[in-house]
């Protein structure tokens, strides 16, 4: 949802009487933990090999079968909802770890959620996206470990720039 947030346009409604809805929803950067790119069943079908599409997803979306979570209605939900389809030029950058190593990738068709939803592969393509339009991602796994207290010095460096 943090991504989704961060990629997502601008939300803030100017002439609201709410003050609150006049507040910018863009944010100056990200740091993310597991944070998948995309739901949408192709994108986790080619990146981390797995049809195992529910549990978590499904939850969240309120369907309880894969025909139902292949519905036009619930397909426009999952779309919408990946932050990957919201990525622009002038997308914050971000700071990201993933539990795995890309090697393990794909997975088998029939693996558990719980292996691949948090997994490197369903953050890389973010990666590769964000390095195609120059954008700052720093992105850490199993085989490029984040540093203690990495995360922290990220935001320090981006905040303090924008002041």
């Amino acid at each position: 949802m943090a991504l989704w947030i961060a990629l997502h346009d601008e939300m803030a409604d100017p002439n609201s009487d709410d003050p609150v809805l006049r507040y910018s929803t863009r944010v100056s950067c990200v740091v993310g933990y597991g944070a998948p790119a995309s739901m949408e069943p192709e994108y986790i079908l080619k990146h981390a090999g797995s049809k195992n599409i529910g549990g978590g997803i499904a939850q969240l979306f309120g369907v309880k079968t894969s025909k139902e979570l292949a519905s036009p209605n619930i397909r426009k939900l999952l779309h919408e909802a990946s932050p990957i389809n919201h990525v622009t030029k002038d997308g914050p950058p971000l700071w990201l770890t993933y539990k795995g190593k890309m090697q393990d990738a794909p997975f088998p068709e029939d693996a558990r959620q719980n292996i691949w939803i948090h997994h490197i592969c369903m953050g890389m393509p973010l990666k590769k996206m964000y390095d195609g339009l120059h954008l700052t991602c720093k992105i850490h796994d199993q085989e490029n470990p984040a540093t203690s207290g990495s995360e922290m010095v990220f935001l320090r460096e981006i905040l303090m720039k924008r002041n």
